[in-house]
Formats: structure tokens, sequence, C-alpha cells
């Protein structure tokens, strides 16, 4: 499959999560109602932002601050699909009584089957969610159940670690893994880290992100890549109200003068 192709499947897949589900009809025996897991939260969101950045301060750097500190609530992506089963699924339990709802979404011309499967592990769920997806005009969108995500969320939303299996969708020339780690401390700071995976595609590769927002507000962010040849790293940090905001750029340890600054509400 092409990494353009995939690329489309991913953008589907998110908003799979929040359209209406019509569920296929199962007689399995083993079909029960389980009650299933509570509502996982984050800083107290079930979904959308866990950290709510004013508009202002998305402004900064001519708008680029946007797209990098964006990557602090990717985890409300990954509620939304926690979170959001259909009160129509199909469940079923194993022996180890790990539950897999199971339900189907007709999507922009597809047909998307979704197995959600998660067990109880001490003070965690451990999680994996499947898709297959057919019925598509174009056959190369098309492909057999595969896990695209898995790993484990507290109970209590205070941590996880979830990898997000892209390379599962692609030919095996292509790697795309995204692994996404979040912890809050006692005093209420919220730390994430995530790594993007791409192998060998060339440029911007091995993607490294990290941010910690302070519970006064306060916070800073470090993202940094490969570009095939030189090791770039932008570092962004600001104040408790988001006023100001200050970033730099960095090309294999030195920093840009010209390209880094400040931006004051």
């Amino acid at each position: 499959m092409k990494l353009t192709n995939y690329l489309l499947i991913v953008g589907l897949i998110a908003t799979m999560v929040l359209s209406s589900c019509s569920k296929d009809e199962d007689d399995s025996s083993s079909t029960t109602t389980p009650t299933g897991p509570p509502k996982i939260e984050v800083n107290g969101k079930t979904s959308g932002n866990i950290v709510e950045i004013p508009q202002n301060a998305m402004n900064a750097n001519n708008g680029q601050f946007s797209g990098v500190a964006q990557n602090i609530n990717q985890v409300g992506m990954f509620l939304d699909m926690l979170n959001n089963i259909p009160a129509n699924a199909t469940t079923t339990r194993d022996a180890n009584a790990a539950v897999t709802y199971y339900w189907t979404q007709t999507q922009q011309g597809s047909t998307i089957e979704i197995w959600y499967t998660v067990e109880e592990s001490g003070a965690n769920y451990e999680i994996e969610y499947d898709i297959a997806v057919s019925d598509l005009t174009d056959p190369e969108y098309s492909f057999p159940r595969t896990t695209i995500m898995s790993g484990w969320v507290a109970q209590n939303g205070a941590n996880g670690h979830l990898v997000l299996n892209y390379a599962a969708l692609i030919d095996g020339s292509t790697e795309f893994n995204y692994t996404y780690d979040w912890d809050t401390n006692a005093a209420g700071d919220f730390h994430v880290t995530a790594d993007f995976n791409i192998g060998d595609n060339g440029l911007f590769a091995d993607m490294f992100y990290e941010a910690t927002v302070y519970a006064a507000g306060n916070g800073e962010i470090d993202y940094s890549y490969t570009d095939g040849t030189n090791e770039i790293l932008y570092h962004y940090d600001w104040n408790a109200d988001w006023t100001i905001v200050n970033w730099s750029y960095s090309i294999n340890g030195e920093i840009e003068q010209s390209m880094s600054g400040q931006w004051t509400a």
C-alpha cells in the first residue's frame, strides 16, 4: 500500500471514532453483555483537548507553534477511540476475562470493522485495537483485520503507553510507528513523549517530541528530527498564562539566532 493512501486511511479512522456506528449481527453463543471499562479520563477529560491552549498563543512564531503544541493533545484522539464504544456493539469475553467489543462503521464509501479488546491488569487496562477495511472503490485501501493500536492505560488515566502500528498497514519498504507516552505526577504536571519512527523513508525520520505542562500553566516543548543530514531541534517554553512564548531553532546543537525569538500577547 502506498504511504499516501495509508495516510488517507488514518484520516478515515480519526473521523470514524466520532461517527454513528451500526452493528453487524453476531449469533455467537459466547456473546455477553459485560459492563465494560469505565470512561478513561486524563486531566479530567474523556476526549478532545486535555490541555487548553489559548488561541492567541497558537499564533506564536507565525503559527508554527500551533502545530507543535497540538501534539500535547494527541492523547485526546486515543481517548476518543477508547471511550466511544457504541451501545449496540457485540461483546465477547475470553477465558482471561478480556472483553472484545465489535462493531462496524460505514464511512466515505468503505466498510470498517472494529475490534477493541480490553483486559484489566492490576491498576491498568491492557488494550488492543484492530480494524479491517473493505468494500472500497480503490482496492489499495482494503486490508484484513490488523492491529493498529496496542498498549496499556492506567485505569485512573494518570499514565499510559500506546503504540499506533502504522507499519502493519504499509508494504515492507516503509515503516511508520508512533509511540505515545504520558504521565501526571502528584503535583498535577502533565508530561508527554512521542516517538515517530518512519524508518528509511528519507526526510524527517525518527522524529521525537517531549512536552511538559506544569500545574501552574507554564511549560516547555522539545521537538527534534533528522532531515537526512542534520539534527534539527525546536525548543519552546511559555509562561503560566501563555502570554509569552519563547522559541529557539538549533542545527546540530548550534542555535540559529535568526530563527529564534519571543512572542508576547
